[in-house]
């Protein structure tokens, strides 16, 4: 049954014109946030034993090789990895080390290396992505209006169970 209902609406869906630019313009603009991307942070980490008490320039001294790069991450990726509040200072404090957070693999240190600032790309560069959008909001709302014009021409009719012997005698 579901199957049959998603085909349905995908076949009466194709029937959705195309957008002029200009409303793909205006969708663009009303959506901008849609398009944001957050700013990114290039980081690098460090992972001391739980039991290792050296402070954090002599460990960077014998054990640099013990770096390892992360790959580009928003803060609330970071925050997710580490803790909320530690990419928070690692990110204000950049590009000095923060830490130790501290989990069963042992004492992490990190140091954001470089932040690309939050941006939304220009329209041209992604016109066919808002075409999408665009696309995809006017299709649900097309489907919105087609079920609402469905249920209205049907009538449903409640037929009640038949009246059986044992709920006689529970009555």
């Amino acid at each position: 049954d579901a199957l049959l209902a998603e085909k349905m609406l995908h076949v009466l869906s194709a029937e959705v014109r195309q957008p002029a630019e200009n409303e793909l313009r205006t969708f663009y603009s009303s959506n901008l946030a849609r398009y944001t991307q957050p700013a990114s942070h290039l980081a690098e980490e460090i992972v001391l034993e739980r039991t290792d008490s050296r402070e954090l320039p002599e460990a960077l001294d014998t054990e640099s090789s013990r770096i390892r790069p992360l790959p580009a991450l928003t803060q609330s990726e970071l925050g997710s990895i580490f803790s909320p509040a530690l990419a928070r200072e690692a990110i204000t404090k950049a590009p000095e080390w923060t830490g130790p957070f501290t989990s069963n693999r042992g004492q992490h240190w990190l140091r954001v290396v470089e932040s690309t600032p939050s941006y939304t790309p220009e329209f041209d560069e992604i016109s066919e992505l808002v075409r999408a959008g665009w696309l995809q909001q006017a299709e649900a709302q097309q489907e919105r209006e087609l079920t609402e014009a469905l249920m209205g021409s049907y009538r449903i009719t409640r037929i009640p169970a038949p009246h059986t012997a044992s709920q006689a005698a529970m009555e």
